[in-house]
């Protein structure tokens, strides 16, 4: 008769290694999860640190024109931060949030600031000049500063504790 008591520890410890490898893989995977979300948190934070600086750099841009006593020829606003991440920010941000930051930008793509076309020199100005509506730029800094809160908002939240 053959003495099978050695097969026993064999197929326990060889269980035990299938297991400890299927737990390890396991483990493996929820840690590159985690540095995936990480990777990701932080590429949105990132996004978020360049549209803010952009809104703050916009809101200077049109306060001091609207503070100059020389006529706006044009009004140097960016929104090149904001396309590069619009797509990576629209899957992380609240949609209130997100409308906020389309309701800021739009005015700036479109050059909504400025009064109509004035076709005729009535106050010495060449023709073709455009005037900064005062009402618009109001009602556009105010949407600046509504976009920049909301970032700020989902900022906070994205941080780690203690950052």
């Amino acid at each position: 008769m053959p003495d099978w008591e050695w097969l026993i520890p064999t197929v326990v410890g060889g269980l035990l290694a299938i297991a400890g490898g299927l737990g390890l893989s396991r483990v493996q995977r929820r840690q590159a999860a985690r540095r995936t979300e990480a990777a990701q948190r932080y590429r949105v934070i990132a996004a978020i640190d360049a549209v803010l600086s952009e809104l703050a750099r916009n809101h200077s841009t049109i306060t001091g024109a609207m503070a100059s006593e020389e006529p706006a020829l044009e009004l140097r606003v960016s929104y090149r931060a904001y396309e590069r991440s619009e797509l990576l920010l629209a899957g992380r941000l609240p949609v209130p949030v997100q409308e906020a930051l389309f309701q800021a930008y739009r005015p700036l793509r479109a050059g909504n600031l400025f009064k109509s076309w004035v076709t005729t020199s009535a106050q010495g100005m060449p023709p073709g000049h455009r005037e900064l509506d005062p009402a618009e730029c109001q009602a556009e800094l105010r949407r600046l500063t509504e976009a920049a809160d909301g970032l700020r908002l989902v900022q906070r939240e994205l941080q780690p504790p203690g950052f």
